[in-house]
């Protein structure tokens, strides 16, 4: 999988941002993040992102709890963090990656 294609499959996660990530902890006890660099940085029109004055995004980070679903880490201008849910299934990005991780007891998580 080229660069390229692992940043489109990234971006095609911003735009299907589904609302904020709400929980006390934002980082997860146990899993992996993924940070994928956006060269050049990419212009954003999604209201979850606009709403917070992100309008510009040049990296991404894709959490990939231990338990529960892949949420967005995104930064602004000030590097300040916003976590998001977002609809899309990360199992083909993994495996390009060619990165396996553990899967949990949930059937079907990940790989």
């Amino acid at each position: 999988m080229t660069n390229q294609t692992i940043e489109k499959a990234a971006i095609s996660y911003l735009k299907a941002i589904s609302g904020m990530y709400a929980a006390v902890k934002a980082f997860p006890e146990d899993g992996y993040i993924i940070r994928i660099p956006v060269v050049p940085p990419v212009q954003v029109q999604n209201p979850w992102l606009n709403d917070y004055n992100i309008y510009t995004v040049d990296q991404i980070f894709i959490l990939l709890p231990e338990q529960g679903s892949p949420y967005l880490l995104v930064l602004d201008t000030k590097l300040r963090p916003y976590f998001y849910n977002f609809d899309g299934d990360v199992d083909a990005l993994l495996k390009d990656l060619g990165f396996y991780p553990v899967p949990s007891q949930q059937q079907g998580k990940y790989l």
